[in-house]
């Protein structure tokens, strides 16, 4: 590969991974890989590598417009130079070497983009739980400030807040009675009553290699005729019971019903 291909490659395809980034952080997909904190630092490397991949088109314009200089030279002005034009070629074989060996390189490179554009944008489903497991505690870190989430309304509290919440008070036995409704999809864990489920969302703490399912038990005569890792919304009543000496929550739910799965299907600690 010459070093014009080369260059030429690398532009694009550093142009080609800012662009990708740029539509990820545009149309909010890039929240199916990475915690929402870190969504300003991606929007930054994408306009970096766009100004990469300008300042290497740049080059390449200088350089072809050299050629075309050098090409309209007399022939007198090459060979008062000829002293060095030896010494130019020895570098541009060597140089070329160097590229022969980077050449590859570039596939892997390259290999971040073909399989982002090979592959759309696609959150974890239900379906997932069965290879890492879900938690009914809040088995994930987080960084807000403890005690924060018991001043959220009971009825905007999500999984993770419930979680939260139970952890957080001093006394978890009065969250029992509080209204709760949540959104998440419906988990059957080996050995739970036929008129019991889990509803559980993914955290992600980072991005989504560290990503956690966890869950609420839900207490609901007709748990059995829902759909498996269908999508529902539990209205209900906090239950707070003891196990092991811990507090879980649970939800006698009142009203249960199938919803589409949201357009944001992560809770980020």
């Amino acid at each position: 590969m010459s070093d014009h291909r080369y260059a030429t490659f690398q532009g694009l395809i550093t142009a080609g991974l800012g662009f990708w980034l740029l539509l990820r952080v545009w149309d909010g997909t890039i929240l199916f890989y990475i915690n929402q904190r870190f969504v300003l630092l991606v929007l930054l490397a994408a306009l970096g590598l766009l100004l990469l991949a300008q300042m290497l088109f740049r080059q390449l314009a200088q350089r072809r417009q050299r050629l075309l200089t050098a090409a309209v030279q007399p022939p007198y002005a090459l060979e008062e130079a000829d002293g060095h034009v030896h010494e130019h070629e020895h570098d541009r074989d060597h140089g070329h070497e160097h590229v022969a060996r980077q050449g590859s390189s570039l596939l892997w490179i390259a290999l971040p983009l073909v399989l982002g554009l090979l592959f759309p944008p696609k959150p974890l489903d239900a379906s997932a739980v069965a290879n890492r497991g879900i938690s009914t505690s809040a088995a994930v870190s987080r960084t807000a400030s403890g005690g924060m989430v018991l001043g959220i309304p009971p009825e905007e509290r999500t999984i993770l807040d419930w979680l939260y919440a139970a952890e957080d008070s001093p006394n978890p036995a009065e969250l029992d009675g509080l209204p709760a409704v949540v959104t998440g999809f419906v988990v059957r864990d080996v050995g739970m009553a036929a008129d019991q489920f889990l509803i559980g969302r993914f955290t992600i703490t980072c991005c989504v290699a560290d990503s956690a399912a966890i869950g609420l038990p839900v207490i609901w005569p007709e748990a059995e005729q829902l759909a498996d890792q269908g999508w529902v919304q539990v209205r209900g009543k906090v239950k707070m019971v003891q196990k092991g000496g811990q507090w879980q929550v649970q939800i006698a739910a009142e009203q249960v019903e199938a919803v589409l799965q949201p357009e944001q299907p992560y809770l980020f600690p």
